[in-house]
């Protein structure tokens, strides 16, 4: 019983192992039987629905042109109710698809019926308002046929040939779908075989285990064997029959599987082959019998090898399947692989391979075809755009058929219609279509190509045309036609300019000849002023012999080989007598050819007289100017000794009025402070007045003296730096008690880092008291003065001048003003203004005047704005330039001879730019200088280009600005010398220049420099040039 028992159990054991593996491999085998099966039904539908649509769009294509019989309104009503019933149907399988959302694996597939839904959409809505508009016309028996033409119009319009002919764009999309089909029923098939050897396996396997089971048992339990012997035999017996089965099975399935074309392996892990299947006519590398259990990398390139065991890695890290593809040499020739890489399991997967060089060469094939295609389609296009022609082709009935108008207008084109399915006689006049249709038939008659010309009036222009007609089938010829009315003008104004210039020869006073170079005169014309001789002709003399003498004969014909030789005019004067009248000649001879010129005379007879006049005046008028400078000369000398004596009684006068004035003021000063007694205080009133007049009767006298030394030269100006805070509030002083007295208000205003100025501290400040006392002399009691200063950088126009700064200094009142017209009279000495002022103000009329002579000292100007009632403002603009202080010369270069501008604290000198400026002008030094030293940069000078080159060499500078007109060298050169060295072949040099003509800048750049600047420099724009080439 207990042995009866375990027999059960290991049948039920052995059967139960037979069935679970059997299931397993049955629902593997079937998972990827319908995933194939899922994207064959996909790839089905979709191709349904495209054949769907084409069948719509070609099956119910509606009523053509040519059966169009339009009898009456109702007939309308049909022809039109199929065309909107034919776009609605194609309307609704559109709709219908985008309604199911669905979308297509295809590439481009969705815009493009996307967009052909647009286009059948406005094709409808066209279609409905055209058909409403020509409803009218089918009503009336007299227009029904104008109605049946305009209908048949949109059959032949280009939204219409768009809509019909979108199922030709649908074919490149149903050859992919058919590929499509073709590899999705492959895998499919394949996902078949798979499912049964998956299950054949599993079969296999557990049949295996079952006898192997049983054989166990019948060992273990010898007793059942008698007793169950029949009973095996019988057991062994179908064993058998199912292996004959199994073995037939195989054999039929390896046959479907030698009938897959695809390679089909078993990989592990580790790559290697486990199971390795191949098609008799698969292109494989090695011997297929030793490939199981061999490594990938065994039987691959390396680089193959390497990316097929990446893919295994993936598909088993991500359980997915993996697609590739890869490229081959097998026995020399390229092969182009798609493999496939499926996890079977979580150690092994199963790759299967695909030959796909076929596929690939069609693809690219087709491709190419269709790339040439388009490259053609928009050739023709291009061509048919950039002819300028108007074309069109006509049937022999006189029929448009086709139009194509270029952009230009053409008389015909006057009205903007469709012209196509039109007639001639409808569109052109009649006599121009008779015309047309002329030479319409001749063409078709004679084969040949007929070319005329025809004449058009638009508008008030004359428009001239040039028409070919070929033929261009049986029944139809192409026309062409041009407008030719630039080429017409062009020969009409030719033939004018030939008769104009025809009778400007013949009129012209010059002679004409054409010679060759024989002396033979070939032709001859005009020649009014000019007298020829009659030549005496002989058969074997040339003309220039017969009339002409011989010597003047062999120089015309020298001068003529001369012109030839040299390709280029001659001109020579000659003179001779002609009837006993000497007469003179320019003859110019320019060269035709080889052996012709052409000789231009001219009768300069006049012109010889006239220079030989105007050289008798020129003599006559030298005379006269020698005596007039000879004159001029000795008054010169007379004004010179009259100068000199008057600036000696000036330096005499001075010392005579100063003297007693001296003693006078010094003994009202010493009264007044009690030292000769007490005097009471109207006597201390009288002194104070004698004071005040002595006072102003020195001013007077210093105003007359200093501008009579201005005018004689005789100032020199003791310049120092002098700060402008300190000479305005000094100058204040003078006048704050005047202002005060009449209630004046003073205002100052002083910008903070105004520069220093280099003046002459005592004559500036005379400058500024005189224009204080005018302000307060002119301004009413309770007005107001203001005196204002700031800097201006000037950068002048023209390139002998540098760039400046300036500091203006003005002196604004709200006093009487002056009027435009006096303004320029207050700079004239000893005048005032003619009016009531000479009465009310005292003066000598020499402040102004003394006050633009200092300033313009100074190199600076004076300028007045005033408003009669108003006011005015006195601006005085004086250059921080100094030509007296100038950095000190570097002959050789050290650092106690270098004038080196730091404005950087001790600590971080190194981190401030050095900057060297080589400039031999001191203006510009000072100016260029003060700006970096403003801007932050220490500054380096050297005074010609030796300089520049030693102290770039020493200091190694971080920049170099390089003037290049310099002495003993030249900035180009230092600038070549300088990048010759190494150790100074990166830094960056600015060139800076009054060479502005064409080619400087590129002849700085040549020799190194990094940019060009053209003088007058902007200093602004210099500042930015540092700092970019800097990087700060």
């Amino acid at each position: 019983m207990y042995i009866s028992k375990k027999i059960v159990y290991g049948y039920a054991i052995a059967l139960s192992m037979t069935f679970l593996g059997s299931t397993s491999g049955f629902l593997l085998g079937n998972y990827y039987h319908q995933e194939a099966l899922q994207k064959s039904q996909a790839t089905s539908q979709e191709r349904r629905f495209i054949d769907a649509l084409k069948i719509s769009i070609l099956n119910n294509r509606p009523t053509q042109k040519a059966s169009l019989k339009i009898n009456s309104l109702e007939g309308f009503h049909q022809e039109s109710s199929k065309l909107l019933e034919h776009i609605q149907k194609v309307l609704t399988l559109l709709e219908s698809y985008h309604s199911s959302g669905k979308s297509s694996r295809i590439v481009g597939l969705n815009p493009l019926l996307n967009e052909y839904e647009g286009l059948v959409r406005k094709f409808q809505q066209d279609t409905i308002k055209r058909i409403g508009q020509l409803e009218s016309l089918a009503k009336s028996s007299n227009t029904v046929v104008i109605a049946e033409s305009r209908l048949e119009q949109i059959f032949e319009n280009e939204n219409f040939a768009e809509f019909i002919n979108f199922s030709e764009r649908l074919v490149p999309y149903t050859e992919v779908l058919e590929q499509q089909e073709i590899e999705v029923d492959l895998a499919l098939s394949q996902a078949k075989v798979l499912r049964i050897q998956i299950v054949i396996v599993s079969l296999l396997l557990s049949i295996m285990i079952a006898a192997l089971f049983t054989r166990y048992i019948s060992h273990a339990i010898a007793l059942e064997q008698a007793i169950n012997y029949q009973k095996l035999q019988d057991q062994l017996l179908q064993l058998e029959k199912s292996e004959i089965a199994l073995q037939k099975s195989e054999a039929h399935y390896r046959a479907l599987i030698d009938a897959i074309p695809d390679l089909i392996m078993r990989i592990n892990r580790d790559g290697v082959y486990l199971e390795f299947v191949a098609s008799p006519n698969f292109p494989v590398i090695g011997n297929l019998d030793k490939i199981v259990g061999t490594y990938v990398s065994e039987t691959l390139p390396a680089s193959a090898a390497q990316k097929r065991m990446e893919f295994i890695q993936l598909a088993l890290e991500t359980n997915s399947i993996q697609i590739y593809e890869q490229n081959l040499s097998i026995d020399g020739k390229a092969q182009i692989e798609e493999v496939r890489i499926v996890p079977y399991g979580k150690n092994e997967v199963v790759a299967l391979v695909r030959n796909i060089s076929d596929q690939k060469a069609a693809l690219y094939e087709r491709q190419k075809a269709e790339l040439a295609l388009a490259e053609s389609e928009s050739q023709s296009r291009a061509v048919l755009s950039a002819i300028p022609d108007l074309m069109f082709r006509v049937g022999a009935d006189g029929i448009y058929r086709e139009f194509f108008a270029p952009a230009r207008d053409f008389a015909m084109l006057a009205q903007d219609i469709d012209i196509t399915g039109l007639s001639m006689a409808s569109v052109l006049p009649a006599d121009l279509a008779d015309r047309q249709l002329y030479y319409l038939h001749q063409a078709l008659d004679t084969g040949n190509l007929q070319i005329y010309e025809q004449q058009l009036q638009v508008g008030d222009r004359l428009q001239y045309e040039e028409v070919r007609v070929v033929k261009s089938g049986e029944d139809e010829v192409l026309f062409m036609v041009r407008d030719i009315s630039d080429r017409k003008q062009a020969e009409i104004a030719l033939q004018q300019s030939e008769l104009t210039n025809r009778v400007i020869v013949e009129t012209m006073p010059d002679l004409l000849i054409k010679m060759d170079l024989q002396g033979h005169y070939l032709q001859m014309s005009g020649g009014k002023n000019v007298q020829v001789k009659e030549p005496c002709r002989t058969p074997d003399q040339p003309e220039v012999y017969s009339i002409l003498s011989p010597e003047m004969a062999e120089q015309r014909l020298d001068y003529a080989r001369k012109a030839i030789a040299s390709n280029s005019l001659q001109i020579y004067e000659q003179g001779f007598d002609f009837d006993g009248q000497l007469l003179h000649e320019e003859v110019r001879i320019a060269p035709l050819n080889q052996q012709e010129v052409l000789i231009i005379i001219r009768d300069i007879t006049d012109r010889k007289r006239a220079e030989q006049q105007q050289q008798q005046l020129n003599q006559e008028l030298e005379a006269k100017v020698e005596e007039r400078t000879a004159a001029l000369q000795q008054t010169n000398e007379e004004l010179l000794r009259a100068t000199r004596l008057k600036d000696e009684f000036l330096a005499n006068m001075s010392h005579e009025l100063r003297t007693p004035l001296n003693a006078i003021l010094g003994m009202a000063e010493g009264l007044q402070e009690h030292t000769y007694g007490m005097v009471n205080e109207r006597q201390i009133k009288a002194l104070q007045t004698i004071e005040r007049s002595g006072l102003h009767l020195l001013e007077l006298i210093n105003e007359v003296l200093d501008l009579a030394k201005i005018e004689a030269g005789q100032i020199e100006l003791n310049c120092a730096p002098v700060t402008i805070k300190n000479l305005v509030q000094s100058s204040l002083l003078f006048i704050k008690q005047q202002a005060a007295k009449k209630n004046i208000q003073l205002e100052i205003q002083l910008p903070l880092h105004l520069p220093e100025l280099f003046v002459d501290e005592r004559r500036v400040r005379q400058v500024l008291i005189n224009l204080l006392n005018n302000a307060v002399k002119f301004t009413p009691e309770g007005g107001s003065i203001t005196l204002k200063a700031q800097r201006i950088d000037l950068v002048p126009d023209s390139s002998d001048r540098i760039p400046q700064t300036f500091i203006q200094i003005a002196v604004m009142d709200t006093g009487i003003g002056i009027s435009p017209e006096n303004i320029n009279r207050l700079f004239q000495p000893f005048v005032q203004i003619d009016s009531a002022l000479n009465r009310r103000y005292e003066g000598t009329g020499l402040g102004l005047v003394l006050v633009k002579r200092i300033v313009e000292l100074h190199g600076g100007k004076v300028e007045i704005t005033s408003e009669l009632g108003v006011g005015s403002c006195v601006a005085i603009e004086l250059p921080c330039v100094t030509y007296f202080r100038t950095p000190p010369i570097v002959r050789e270069p050290s650092i106690s001879e270098t004038a080196l501008v730091n404005t950087a604290t001790p600590h971080d000198i190194d981190q401030v730019p050095l900057v060297l400026l080589a400039e031999d002008n001191e203006a510009n030094i000072y100016s260029v200088s003060n700006y970096l030293e403003a801007d932050g940069y220490r500054v380096l000078i050297a005074k010609n280009g030796l300089e520049a080159i030693a102290l770039s060499q020493t200091h190694q500078p971080d920049l170099i600005l390089m003037d290049i007109q310099m002495p003993e060298l030249d900035g180009l050169e230092a600038t070549k010398q300088i990048r010759n060295n190494p150790n100074l072949e990166n830094i960056p040099i600015i060139a800076m220049t009054a060479l502005a003509m064409t080619g400087d800048r590129e002849k700085c750049l040549e020799a190194g420099a990094n940019e060009y600047l053209a003088k007058p420099v902007r200093l602004k724009v210099l500042s930015q040039k540092i700092q970019a080439l800097l990087d700060i």
